[in-house]
């Protein structure tokens, strides 16, 4: 019995149907006829369901590998973020990302393909293929503004695609979940039909089979033995394979209709075996990228962390004068944690501290930004605490350095700074405002190396302080790098506010809700105005108007006021008439009333005493050098002439003056360099020529002696 049932499994279905349609024939011709109408139709809907289910798997491959490819996709996109500051990388990942773009499309149009031969509405691949071309043009359109070594253009790009790859993913997961279930579908129909062609042959048989009961119940019985179970065993396949399964034993040697349908379901199978198993050495080379970017990232805090811990002593703000008020805040944009510390680096720093100056205190404040992201500004920082704090301690400690007025210390201070910058060869440049508070007067010295510009806060009004910058950027190569220094009366009850340039980069939304740089520098000034110059309030102020994108530092300096008096020793008359003067404009008449009887001693006595109290008045400074000149009191001279210069380059009159002075000093590089910039003011001035001729002439002079 069983080597017959072995026999009639290798005969083809068709032909025992022709078997049992033969027993019939000379009886039953028409039912016969029948029967053989419905095999064929049953034949022809099994062909149907195998090509189907071919279809649908193969469309269901597809979707999925558009979704493989799609993941793969997104993943270049972020390690061409990670990699941004590594040009060669960068190339490697974006070059991996396109591939992996064209993957997508590519499998995109075979599944639309598949779509139209299952009848299926393509709209949703169209719209899927839509998608993601616009995503690509997205990525193009921000990958634009990585710039390499810039880290916060990667934070900045990363920000602004975030989720945009969300519309895409959905459609694309769409279409495999509408593939799956067409496929549940297509195998559902399947059962249906093998059950109702089971049904139909065995209603036929049992009408049939009145001619030959016996023989047609065993014949029909072994058909239907040798359809179903086969049919079973390939649902049972397709139910394991849908439950990632893919190591099911198939039969590939037998070689009716049902060994066909085994042979492509082998095949089908062995395809998705490998693409899961390729997905998971990806899968796997992913953790272990991750892994290795783990890694680094930890080393990089912890040379972050011992960043930290160096420029943390460098910034620091001191003052216990009682007339002064003396706050600040710094916050950098770099945060990280290492192990169990929170901190942040970055480039801007603030610096206050109390030194003297020929027996005057004074406030001395710095607040600089060194270019760079996180680690690079940090050392600029670093660099620019440990020199300006070298320089303080050198004027504490040295006496002829504390002998010196102030605007010669910010001179020589710019230029230690300078020097010191340069020798990086452009690498490192840091923005900077460094000044001098007078603190018994209120004058207030101070050179502006390309900072924001100092805000004053004055009878609930805020205004720049000047809107010139003195210098260009310390570390800047350039051969004439002048400064000029700025002095201004401070009043009492008057605010000055020095800040790095993050109170400006604030990313605003309008009222459509767009985001945007604010351009617009008087912001700060109105936030200043609203928060009464009071530092926690303008901080809230910049957070309300906007986020901030950049390190924020500022210095606030109230003076509150010290009373005057001049250290000069004079007579008890000389006292009398010098206070009898009301106003400042009567003391300035008294010492020009001496100046036109040409009683230059007493020009020199009273305008010191003047300057002592006023010293931001730079015509009377003018005054006094020409007085000393002409008393030739030449040091002097040339003290005064100097110090205003530094503030004003453009004094026509010091400089030739000066050049005069320094022509009777016989120091004639000195006089032929003040000539030069006098010249560049009036080329045709007299007085020029003049000082021309008796300088060459001196210079004959000391050549024949």
């Amino acid at each position: 019995m069983s080597s017959f049932v072995n026999k009639i499994s290798q005969i083809s279905i068709r032909k025992r149907l022709w078997l049992m349609a033969l027993l019939f024939i000379s009886s039953l011709f028409l039912a016969t006829g029948i029967g053989l109408l419905n095999q064929f139709r049953h034949h022809e809907q099994t062909d149907d369901a195998l090509i189907s289910a071919e279809t649908v798997t193969r469309a269901v491959d597809t979707a999925r590998s558009a979704q493989v490819a799609f993941k793969k996709q997104v993943q270049e996109w972020k390690n061409t973020l990670l990699r941004a500051h590594d040009p060669e990388l960068r190339q490697k990942y974006w070059s991996q990302f396109e591939k992996e773009e064209k993957n997508v499309l590519k499998y995109l149009e075979e599944l639309r393909y598949y779509f139209q031969k299952l009848n299926l509405e393509v709209a949703v691949v169209d719209r899927a293929i839509e998608e993601h071309i616009a995503l690509g043009e997205k990525y193009r359109e921000k990958v634009r503004f990585l710039k390499t070594g810039i880290f916060a253009t990667t934070f900045m790009v990363d920000a602004s695609v975030r989720g945009i790859d969300r519309s895409a993913t959905d459609y694309i997961d769409q279409l495999v979940k509408l593939m799956e279930d067409t496929q549940n579908k297509k195998f559902s129909a399947v059962r249906r039909e093998a059950a109702l062609s089971f049904w139909a042959i065995l209603i036929f048989t049992l009408l049939t089979a009145s001619a030959a009961i016996v023989f047609l119940f065993v014949v029909a019985f072994l058909t239907i033995k040798s359809i179903t179970e086969p049919i079973s065993q390939t649902i049972h396949i397709f139910d394991s394979i849908s439950n990632d399964n893919l190591h099911n034993q198939i039969d590939e040697k037998r070689k009716d209709e049902i060994g066909e349908m085994w042979r492509a379901l082998a095949i089908m199978q062995n395809r998705l075996r490998e693409r899961t198993e390729s997905l998971n050495r990806s899968n796997q080379m992913l953790h272990q990228t991750l892994q290795q970017v783990q890694a680094i990232k930890e080393k990089q805090d912890g040379d972050y962390f011992l960043t930290s811990l160096l420029s943390r002593p460098l910034c620091s703000v001191k003052s216990s004068h009682p007339a002064l008020r003396v706050s600040h805040y710094i916050r950098q944009k770099k945060t990280f944690s290492f192990r169990k510390w929170n901190r942040e680096i970055g480039g801007d720093i603030n610096i206050a501290d109390e030194i003297e100056l020929r027996g005057r205190v004074y406030l001395v404040m710095l607040n600089a930004d060194a270019m760079g992201k996180s680690i690079q500004g940090a050392g600029g920082a670093i660099v620019m605490g440990a020199l300006f704090r070298s320089i303080l301690e050198r004027t504490k400690m040295s006496p002829q350095v504390a002998a010196q007025y102030p605007e010669r210390w910010l001179k020589n201070t710019w230029s230690e700074i300078q020097k010191v910058f340069e020798s990086f060869d452009g690498s490192m440049l840091v923005s900077a405002v460094i000044a001098l508070l007078d603190v018994e007067t209120g004058v207030l010295y101070s050179i502006n190396a390309e900072h924001p510009h100092i805000v004053l806060y004055r009878d609930k009004t805020a205004s720049f302080l000047h809107t010139d910058y003195t210098s260009r950027k310390f570390g800047t190569m350039l051969t004439n790098n002048r400064i000029e220094i700025f002095v201004n009366p401070l009043s009492p009850g008057d605010i000055i506010i020095l800040g790095s340039d993050g109170r400006d980069d604030l990313m605003i939304t309008d009222e459509q809700g767009n985001a945007k740089m604010n351009e617009d520098e008087t912001l700060f000034l109105r936030i200043v105005h609203e928060a009464e110059g009071v530092i926690d309030r303008i901080v809230l102020g910049l957070q309300e108007k906007g986020e901030i994108t950049d390190d924020l530092s500022l210095l606030v300096v109230e003076y509150v006021g010290a009373p005057s008096s001049s250290k000069n020793e004079l007579s008890s008359h000389e006292h009398k008439a010098l206070d009898g003067l009301e106003v400042r404009e009567s003391q300035r008449q008294l010492i020009l009333n001496f100046m036109r009887k040409k009683e230059y001693q007493q020009v020199i006595k009273f305008g010191n005493i003047y300057l002592e109290r006023y010293p931001f008045d730079n015509e009377m400074m003018y005054i006094v050098s020409y007085a000393c000149k002409m008393a030739r009191d030449y040091e002097t001279a040339a003290e005064y002439g100097e110090r205003l210069r530094l503030r004003d380059m453009g004094f026509f009159k010091n400089l030739v003056n000066l050049a005069d002075i320094h022509l009777q000093r016989r120091d004639f590089r000195r006089a032929s360099e003040l000539l030069a910039e006098a010249e560049e003011l009036d080329p045709q001035n007299e007085n020029i020529a003049k000082l021309r001729n008796a300088l060459q002439s001196s210079k004959a002079g000391l050549s024949v002696s």
